[in-house]
């Protein structure tokens, strides 16, 4: 997986942005964009990284990239938030030692069969 700093100026130039119109754009200070960007500095949070994905106009699939790269969930997950009783329990199978790998593999891929029938996406 790309750096979010590789990521960061990967989307800034395909935008067109400099980093002092990137900074403007989303709120963060100059300097801030720089060392984030040079890998000095890493992001102090998700709204921060939400700050540039809106000050870039990232997609939905580009910005949990940028996201993911920083160590943070995807929007989806961060929307929901860490008390989704769904999510929790999802989470309780996954992390149980008492359940084997080949069961959590078979329970993974019941989730994904069920999301591809509410959303008809196909999903990784």
């Amino acid at each position: 997986m790309a750096t979010f700093s590789d990521l960061l100026k990967e989307f800034r130039t395909r935008a067109g942005l400099s980093q002092r119109a990137l900074a403007r754009a989303s709120g963060i200070n100059a300097a801030i964009i720089s060392r984030l960007e040079t890998g000095d500095r890493q992001p102090s949070g998700p709204e921060q990284v939400l700050a540039v994905v809106r000050a870039l106009q990232l997609d939905g699939a580009d910005g949990d990239l940028l996201l993911a790269s920083a160590g943070y969930w995807p929007r989806s997950v961060l929307s929901l938030g860490p008390q989704d009783e769904s999510l929790l329990a999802i989470a309780g199978v996954l992390s149980d030692p008492a359940i084997d790998e080949e069961s959590k593999s078979r329970f993974r891929h019941t989730i994904r069969l069920l999301a591809e029938q509410w959303t008809g996406r196909k999903t990784p």
